[in-house]
């Protein structure tokens, strides 16, 4: 906090003794002027209006004009008094976020007596504008200033006038949900708790909401205060669990619900809770049943309870759940009509697509952590998604027992000439296909014929459903021996499917061919060509929500067959669409990142096959860079005026780049000789964004491995950052490319370049070789890159072996044999020969690491024999024996055949 004599320098002794004098009111009057012309609603007023408000943000009262009209201008419409009120808010709410701005300490007291006093006012905009307001001073100013603040408010919610206690409320609840720091003020809570329990018993529905609302946002943190009043939250609970107001039940599952996800949840009557969530699960209320489903998929977690207290329940929840999974009439007349592909998608259909992250060394490849639902797929987050998650979560519970009450309603809905309650019935069969596949699999064969005709219904909705309740049996199809009866009929429908004329149809069959191209990896290539045609025709068919959808398809075909889809025919068949796609694009559109994510894995998949295509690509990306850094430049010197650039068109260029080096090795270099791009590395790589440092040291790595000449006149600057990016206990995918790139340079650059490095490395990269606990992939790419530093630098990392070897050993053994592994090992023999004696402790370790190998090169597996016939015949003959016996059988026969050990 800032002394008010400091603030009150910086105004030149301004006061509020005299506020408003002459000039103040002549200034309220301007400020009113323009928030009534800042009503109208042309983009021209608008403008002027943010100008003109602009100037008067400047003046150290500004503040307290807004307030003054907020509170006091009573003349003035309630329209303007409430805009002043939220233009207030906004103004608390900037200064929080810049600590230069300062508020004059008479200004602040001012605006907490006025605001404090609509509390009670007869508008509910205003009232509602107050409780607005409060949290924001709270923040401001800190809880600890503002006690006096809040004991009003609380002496407020004792008084008979229902505008005060609404007000009051509103603020409170505001306050508890926005403002952290008052989870640990005991004072404060020790008397708005058991205050605002005894509203659950209101007689006033919106009192008893508030109170509600306001308890449920203390269960997740349970201050003692909470969790003292626990006994008479719950009897509030019940006692409002048949309350006439849908919302009022609504919030009474939200509270079971967060109970139950805390350790609280084993204190609740659960028996009596699962009767009451059933009932509310049929609730007519949309929001309150909506509400009650998500229970069912909290209480599977606790598979005890489920057993204990749903499974004597559960004829009569799995009736309820079906039901609720039938689309309703409503639903289906909102939605478009089934002939809709030529129909433009509107522009808020691109989702963000989020870059899945270069992840370099041993287990390289792509994270596979988009988070997207299981449901994306059916619809929307609904009632019915709710219900379907519901019932996959409870089938992993209760597996093929939960079948037997459950296959006869689904076989009579698959059976009803209803479409839509056959819809929902496969729904069902999708919703439990991981946990009740042991159980059907005596049905599956008849069920999936049936299926596979369903993918010709008249519905689209049908049709929808069905290709992705066929893909949650893809594994099972795939795993049969005679799969081809199934999956030729079903590639081909689904195939046909991707260029139905729903939209709907074709999103869902596009996914379906995704999930059976993952899991069928290369037994995909009998369709490949047929697919690849489709795609090409899906191309001219789809808008924007299934192109999205269709670059992942292809993203995940190139993951399933790899270089496979190098081949020329391939090749032509699929590029010029895509190519034709990047043309069409503006650098800012937002459909270009999809893209981008797409090429990058045909890239990787192409290899050398994509070098045509190389020069745009790049030139592209590479412009894309410079105008993230641009954009971040402007937006640093002109926070408020200019926004922060989108992070993700940066980090798919910069993966693209990288995808490209990895592919195309030493021919990119052409392609990036004279490119500012290793300078633009330099500007982005201490981003304080993760997944911007986490591409950008993967690039480093392969532009290190593949044409170092590139970075050549940087690459000493990149080290130290490197270097300061290895802690495991932040980001873990930054500090593995980080270790792996690291590697990488050190091959490159050699001993004297590596020197003055290594030591501040090894104080990084022991710890993490030390820990046991660390992730497969950043301990196997630690031992990679401590290899390499040996094998550069043996003089200097050998004296340290006895703190590393033997993780380092137990990494290096999972490792298949390449040149990664063949440069740790080498390292490692070096290191050996300097100093043996640190890694006698050790040398079961180091004998279990050389079995590891099936095929060293000769020269490598010269030196395997060296420093095993070394130790044998220089260490005692007991310990070696003694050791040696404890190999297992076949590291020991491998060991005699390879090395005569």
């Amino acid at each position: 906090s800032t002394s008010s004599d400091n603030i009150n320098a910086e105004y030149g002794g301004l006061t509020m003794s005299t506020f408003p004098n002459e000039d103040d009111k002549k200034a309220i009057q301007l400020l009113i002027d323009i928030l009534s012309y800042g009503q109208r609603v042309d983009k021209e007023a608008q403008s002027r209006v943010n100008t003109e408000l602009a100037k008067f943000q400047e003046q150290p009262l500004f503040l307290a004009y807004c307030c003054y009209i907020y509170a006091e201008a009573l003349s003035q419409p309630a329209s303007i008094r409430e805009m002043a009120g939220l233009l207030l808010k906004v103004e608390l709410t900037r200064s929080l976020q810049r600590p230069g701005d300062l508020i004059l300490p008479e200004v602040l007291q001012y605006i907490k007596e006025r605001v404090v006093r609509m509390i009670g006012s007869d508008s509910h905009s205003l009232r509602s504008t107050a409780g607005t307001i409060i949290p924001s001073i709270i923040k401001y100013d800190g809880l600890h200033n503002c006690t006096e603040l809040v004991s009003k408010l609380l002496d407020h919610l004792e008084k008979p006038d229902l505008n005060l206690v609404t007000g009051a409320f509103d603020a409170i609840l505001k306050i508890c949900e926005d403002v952290e720091e008052i989870e640990v003020r005991g004072d404060v809570l020790s008397r708005l708790i058991p205050l605002v329990v005894k509203f659950l018993k209101s007689d006033e529905t919106k009192i008893k909401l508030y109170a509600l609302r306001t308890i449920n946002s203390f269960i997740y943190s349970a201050p003692k205060q909470f969790t003292d009043n626990l006994e008479d939250f719950k009897q509030g609970l019940f006692f409002l669990a048949n309350d006439s107001s849908p919302e009022v039940r609504k919030h009474v599952c939200k509270a079971f619900i967060m109970l139950k996800e805390t350790s609280m949840g084993h204190s609740l009557p659960m028996e009596n809770v699962v009767k009451y969530m059933i009932m509310c699960s049929q609730d007519p209320d949309t929001t309150v049943s909506m509400e009650a489903g998500e229970f069912w998929s909290i209480l599977s977690e606790d598979v005890e309870a489920c057993n204990r207290f749903l499974k004597p329940y559960l004829n009569n929840l799995l009736p309820v759940l079906l039901e609720k999974m039938v689309y309703s009439a409503e639903e289906v007349d909102e939605m478009l009509d089934d002939d809709d592909w030529t129909i433009p998608d509107p522009p808020q259909s691109i989702r963000p697509k989020f870059s899945r992250g270069r992840h370099m060394g041993s287990r390289s490849g792509w994270d596979e952590t988009e988070d997207e639902s299981t449901y994306d797929e059916i619809s929307n987050w609904s009632l019915r998604k709710s219900c379907a998650a519901a019932l996959d979560n409870l089938g992993l519970v209760f597996k093929d027992e939960f079948l037997l009450p459950l296959l006869p309603a689904i076989d009579e809905r698959l059976k009803s000439e209803d479409w839509l309650k056959r819809e929902s019935a496969i729904l069902a069969l999708g919703a439990i296909a991981e946990g009740c596949i042991q159980g059907l699999q005596k049905w599956l064969p008849e069920l999936i014929r049936f299926l596979i005709g369903q993918l010709d219904h008249e519905k689209a909705l049908v049709r929808t459903i069905t290709c992705w309740t066929l893909s949650r049996y893809a594994a099972w199809i795939l795993s049969i021996p005679d799969r081809n009866a199934f999956l030729s009929p079903l590639m081909e429908r689904l195939l046909n499917l991707m260029v139905s004329s729903s939209k709907k149809v074709q999103g869902a069959a596009c996914s379906a061919i995704a999930t059976f191209e993952e899991e069928a990896k290369m037994d995909i290539l009998p369709y490949l060509d047929y697919t690849l045609k489709r795609f090409v025709l899906a191309f001219e068919r789809y808008q924007i929500r299934n192109l999205a959808t269709l670059y992942d398809t292809i993203a995940t075909l190139a993951e399933s067959v790899g270089t496979t889809l190098g081949k020329p025919e391939y090749v032509n068949i699929l590029m010029p669409p895509l190519l034709q796609r990047w043309d069409s694009l503006q650098d800012d559109d937002p459909r270009l990142q999809a893209l981008l994510i797409c090429l990058t894995t045909l890239c990787i998949a192409m290899r050398k096959q994509f070098l045509p295509f190389t020069g745009p690509i790049t030139q592209r990306c590479v412009r894309l860079i410079d105008t993230f850094i641009k954009q971040q430049r402007e937006h640093k010197h002109r926070p408020d005026s200019i926004e922060k650039p989108d992070t993700e068109f940066l980090v798919s260029s910069l993966d693209m780049i990288s995808a490209l080096v990895e592919s195309l090795e030493g021919d990119i270099e052409p392609f990036l000789r004279n490119s500012p791009l290793p300078a633009f590395i330099s500007e982005v790589c201490t981003d304080h964004n993760p997944d911007i440092r986490q591409s950008c040291f993967a690039l480093i790595g392969d532009l290190a491995k593949h044409v170092l000449p590139i970075v050549q006149p940087v690459i000493k600057d990149y080290i130290p950052i490197l270097t300061d990016n290895i802690y495991p206990s932040t980001f873990i995918s930054v500090c593995n490319n980080a270790v792996w790139a690291l590697g990488e340079i050190a091959l490159k650059l050699g001993d004297s370049a590596m020197q003055s490095y290594v030591p501040g490395i090894l104080t990084r990269l022991v710890p993490i070789l030390r820990d046991s606990s660390q992730t497969e992939g950043l301990l196997e790419n630690s031992a990679i890159t401590m290899g390499r530093l040996g094998l550069v630098c043996p003089s200097i990392v050998a004296p340290l072996l006895d703190k590393f070897t033997q993780n380092m050993c137990l990494a290096l053994r999972e490792i298949r044999d390449d040149s990664e592994k063949d440069s740790a090992f080498r390292g490692l023999c070096e290191m050996i020969k300097i100093n043996p004696l640190g890694v006698v402790n050790d040398l079961f370790f180091v004998l279990d690491a050389i079995a590891s190998w099936d095929e060293p090169k000769s020269d490598l597996r010269e030196a395997f024999g060296q420093i095993l016939h070394g130790f044998k015949n220089q260490l005692d003959s007991n310990y070696w024996q003694n050791m040696h016996s404890q190999l297992p059988p076949e590291i020991k026969q491998k060991l005699h055949k390879n090395y005569g050990i």
